[in-house]
């Protein structure tokens, strides 16, 4: 009778496990060398007042920086293509960049096969750093993940320039 009640318990969890496997959604991001007229732009901006430090990133126009090559190339400019690869939905999608902060997504909620294209303007850092790009959702049973994907920063008197590792 023991190994009956055992032998459940096992095929129990064992199918809770299968069917949450079954509903895993997938974020895979890659950096694009030519913005999309449909990304979000978005660029970082730090504010010192006194012993207070704040940092975020904002919404900003694209369309008016692409025309000034200067800017383009020395703020440190990413354009972005995140798209779910996998077969179940990513809700409560977040994005985070370490040695920044987060970035608020107009899109929480990516479908399978949905994609979101991003521009970050890293505003001229004045500093190289190594980052990673974190994604955290949940899938529609409510388990919790995180993607970490490795970049680097790397600063120069004229550029900057974004390098994205998968």
């Amino acid at each position: 009778m023991i190994s009956v009640l055992l032998t459940i318990a096992f095929t129990k969890m064992s199918n809770k496990k299968a069917l949450g496997a079954s509903v895993l959604p997938y974020i895979s991001i890659e950096k694009e060398k030519e913005p999309v007229e449909s990304a979000y732009a978005f660029e970082y901006f730090k504010v010192k007042e006194g012993k207070y430090d704040f940092s975020a990133w904002k919404p900003f126009d694209f369309v008016i920086m692409k025309n000034d090559k200067i800017k383009m190339v020395r703020n440190g400019i990413a354009y972005l293509h995140i798209k779910n690869i996998g077969i179940g939905p990513a809700i409560h999608l977040r994005m985070k960049i370490e040695n920044f902060t987060e970035v608020y997504l107009p899109i929480d909620y990516l479908k399978p096969g949905d994609e979101m294209h991003i521009i970050l303007n890293f505003n001229n850092p004045n500093q190289s750093c190594q980052t990673d790009i974190l994604f955290e959702y949940e899938t529609i049973r409510g388990d919790k993940h995180t993607q970490r994907f490795h970049a680097n920063i790397t600063w120069h008197l004229d550029r900057t320039n974004f390098t994205l590792f998968g």
